[in-house]
C-alpha cells in the first residue's frame, strides 16, 4: 500500500475506496452463505452461476415493466430454489458418496445456471438496468457508506453470526462439519441440515448477484465470475 500510494498517490482518495467497499459488498455476501457451507464441511461452487441468473432474471423482468420489488423477489426466489436443488441432490448422493458430494452437484450447477442465464439474455448481451427504484435500493452511491447495499450487508453478517454463535442450528452446523457421524449420533439431522445450508448459500448468492448488478447497472450470466473462489 505504501509503494503504490508513493507511485501513484491519487489512487488513495475517498471515491477509490468507496468503489472497493462497493465491489466487496456482494463478495462479503456470498462469502458468508460460503461460510456456512465450509462450516458444515461443504462447499456450494455455484454460486457465481446462481448470481448471474439472478441478475439476469431481475434486469429482464424489469425490462419488461415487473416493478423492481417484484423483480427482486423473483430472483431471490431463484436463488433459494437452485440453492434447495443443490441441497437435495447432496443430501441424496451423501447416501452412496459420503465424500464432498457438494464438490460434484455445485460445479455442475455452476454451468446449469450459467447456460440458463445465457439463454435468457435478448442477443447473448447484458440487460441494462434503468429502474430508478432498483437503482436507489441497489446502486453505488459514490461514499464511504452512502449506499443502502453496504447495510444490507451487516444485517447479513450479523444474522449468520447471531445464527452460527447462538442457536441450535449453529450448534448442527458444527457438529456436522467436526463429525457426521457423531452428530448424527447426538440427534442432529445431517441430511437436513446439509439441505438448508446449501439452500442459505443459494438464496445469498442470489442477493450478492443483485448487488453486483445494482453496482454496474445491469444484469448478464457473468456479472460474479470467479466469485466463488474469492468466496
Amino acid at each position: 500500500l505504501a509503494l503504490f500510494g508513493a507511485l501513484d498517490p491519487a489512487a488513495f482518495t475517498l471515491g477509490s475506496a468507496a468503489s472497493v467497499i462497493q465491489l466487496s459488498i456482494p463478495l462479503l455476501v456470498v462469502a458468508t452463505g460460503m461460510t456456512f457451507c465450509l462450516v458444515c464441511g461443504e462447499v456450494d461452487l455455484s454460486v457465481a452461476g446462481i448470481a448471474g441468473l439472478a441478475s439476469t432474471v431481475a434486469a429482464l423482468a424489469m425490462d419488461h415493466g415487473l416493478a423492481w420489488p417484484l423483480a427482486v423477489g423473483l430472483a431471490l426466489a431463484i436463488g433459494i430454489g437452485t440453492g434447495m436443488i443443490n441441497g437435495a441432490l447432496t443430501a441424496w448422493l451423501a447416501l452412496s458418496f459420503p465424500r464432498y458430494p457438494s464438490f460434484l452437484v455445485t460445479i455442475a450447477m455452476a454451468s446449469v445456471t450459467a447456460g440458463v442465464a445465457q439463454a435468457i439474455q435478448p442477443l447473448q448481451q447484458a440487460i441494462a438496468i434503468t429502474n430508478a427504484g432498483f437503482h436507489a435500493a441497489f446502486g453505488s452511491a459514490g461514499s464511504l457508506v452512502g449506499g443502502y447495499t453496504i447495510w444490507y450487508a451487516l444485517v447479513v453478517v450479523i444474522a449468520a453470526h447471531l445464527v452460527l454463535t447462538r442457536s441450535r442450528f449453529g450448534y448442527a452446523l458444527n457438529a456436522v462439519g467436526t463429525n457426521p457421524r457423531a452428530a448424527r449420533l447426538v440427534g442432529v439431522r445431517v441430511v437436513r441440515t446439509k439441505f438448508w445450508v446449501l439452500t442459505i448459500s443459494g438464496g445469498l448468492a442470489a442477493a450478492g448477484g443483485l448487488c453486483m448488478a445494482g453496482f454496474v447497472q445491469a444484469g448478464f450470466f457473468a456479472v460474479a465470475r470467479g466469485i466463488e473462489v474469492d468466496a
